[in-house]
């Protein structure tokens, strides 16, 4: 079965070099720029989610990262923040997320890093 990728990334470029790299790994990718996808995750029902730490109209991926740890239905869905912010680790850490990684990344330890979550 094909694994689900909800990916919220606001910066344009890199949103589309994540999901060049996602599908080249064969993983179905529902992408936004914004934050208002995630109030459909019950319907997207995605495998896991990376977050983009800022995110428009004054969001956070750590806020959303709350609300699905929070709601007993999508808290067993990893959560990856997604970010250059110096402080990543323990943004990360207080928000519940399964994991992070900082940008710039290199694309082998980013796959590894989505796999590693995905499979376990």
């Amino acid at each position: 079965m094909i694994k689900k990728v909800l990916l919220v990334e606001n910066d344009r470029d890199t949103l589309d070099i994540l999901i060049y790299i996602l599908e080249d790994k064969g993983y179905h990718v529902i992408s936004s720029a914004t934050g208002a996808v995630l109030s459909r995750i019950h319907e997207l029902q995605p495998d896991i989610i990376i977050l983009d730490e800022w995110l428009d109209n004054g969001e956070s991926g750590s806020e959303w990262c709350r609300r699905v740890k929070a709601d007993n239905s999508t808290a067993g869905i990893p959560v990856l923040l997604i970010s250059t912010h110096p402080r990543l680790e323990d943004i990360a850490h207080a928000a519940g997320a399964d994991g992070f990684i900082k940008k710039p990344f290199d694309i082998n330890g980013f796959c590894s890093t989505v796999e590693r979550y995905l499979n376990s």
